[in-house]
């Protein structure tokens, strides 16, 4: 068994530091290859920070709220194997600061909706800035949250969770679809039957 020190990846140029918002693991726990294990936030972007390789978390160098550099590690994992060098990590997928900007204008000319706001917990529930943000794009109701069982630590709703309900929702509304589009037979006017001369004609019903 080896450790291997999980590295804070480049943000973005000009990005220097970021900050923890909430660690989706905790120490102990074991997370497989590309799991995201922590929520940080720039003053340009919220993003998730995957890790390169499976394995258990040792120890947790930087606690929530507290600030870290782009390069140094954030975390200690045990792994299989006996090197200890980290290998490369792929850079998140930061939301772009342009589409960000036309979010937010576009949400402050919407109507107020039934979806969840950025400030609201749900039952106690905390809601990372990603998942808020996911839910208000969506428009995913109160409702439609408290259905929405957390796979995160102390049962926390996750990127990945609510990814899994839109898909879901996806296909319920396709089916629905399906069914209103199938034709309803409709039954033709009974015939006409021609009567012989000098007998009444009678319609059938």
């Amino acid at each position: 068994m080896a450790e291997y020190k999980l590295l804070l990846p480049s943000m973005g140029e000009g990005v220097m530091e970021a900050t923890v918002i909430e660690w989706l693991f905790k120490e102990g726990d074991f997370v497989a290859e590309d799991d995201s294990v922590v929520e940080i936030a720039t003053d340009k972007v919220d993003s998730d920070v995957p890790t390169p390789v499976s394995g258990k978390i040792l120890k947790i160098l930087v606690q929530k709220d507290g600030i870290a550099k782009v390069g140094e590690p954030i975390a200690i994992l045990e792994i299989e194997g006996t090197s200890a060098e980290p290998a490369a990590q792929p850079e998140p997928a930061p939301q772009e600061e342009s589409k960000v900007e036309e979010n937010i204008i576009q949400e402050l000319e919407k109507p107020v909706t039934s979806a969840v706001s950025t400030s609201i917990n749900v039952d106690g529930l905390y809601l990372s800035p990603l998942v808020k943000s996911i839910i208000q794009e969506e428009k995913i109701t109160e409702a439609e949250l408290k259905q929405i069982k957390g796979s995160g630590l102390e049962g926390r709703i996750t990127k990945e969770d609510i990814l899994g309900f839109l898909s879901n929702r996806g296909k319920t509304q396709e089916t629905a679809a399906v069914r209103l589009e199938t034709p309803v037979s409709i039954c033709a006017p009974a015939p006409v039957i021609p009567a012989a001369d000098g007998d009444e004609i009678i319609e059938m019903d």
